[in-house]
């Protein structure tokens, strides 16, 4: 839906989420991608040098161009930038003091000192740089008048892990 908004084409990768075995994962499919055509990789990676590093050495290696527009952004200023200009919802928690209530939540300017107090209070890196919780967006201007709307969800929850996350069953654009 992102790509259909945006009106461009888009490639999904599918990754185990082993270390290690992922940075293979993806330094096969941009190679295929390379192969294509493709010259610039754009991730939007903010304090991970962990990432950051792994998607530079195969850039590099494949004489691509890694592309982080979000890097050394003060997380603070950035997730207000955020919630001002984007809709989004959090669609995974895996954090402990992130509780069931936030799934599904869009973040706005109402919740937003809760949950940056809530963050800071657990630890937890409020934009979510260390996969504490994952988002989706749903609005941007970058869509122009249209967004995307989440017409039924489920929460899957496992409290005794704080780990939960939202399962999307019917969106479309709108």
């Amino acid at each position: 839906m992102h790509a259909k908004l945006l009106g461009i084409d888009y490639t999904v990768l599918y990754s185990s989420g082993v270390k290690d075995r992922e940075v293979f994962e993806l330094r096969r499919k941009l190679e295929e991608l390379r192969s294509a055509g493709f010259k610039y990789v754009v991730s939007g990676v903010i304090a991970s040098n962990y990432q950051k590093s792994r998607v530079d050495s195969i850039c590099s290696d494949l004489d691509m161009v890694h592309v982080t527009p979000l890097w050394s952004y003060d997380p603070h200023t950035l997730l207000l930038e955020e919630v001002r200009s984007l809709g989004f919802i959090i669609t995974a928690i895996q954090a402990y003091g992130l509780n069931s209530t936030w799934l599904g939540s869009v973040l706005n300017l109402n919740n937003l000192e809760s949950f940056v107090s809530n963050c800071i209070k657990h630890g937890i890196n409020f934009v979510g740089e260390g996969g504490e919780f994952e988002t989706y967006v749903i609005k941007s201007p970058l869509f122009g008048q249209r967004s995307i709307c989440v017409r039924s969800s489920r929460k899957v929850w496992h409290p005794n892990h704080w780990v939960g996350y939202l399962i999307i069953e019917d969106a479309g654009i709108c």
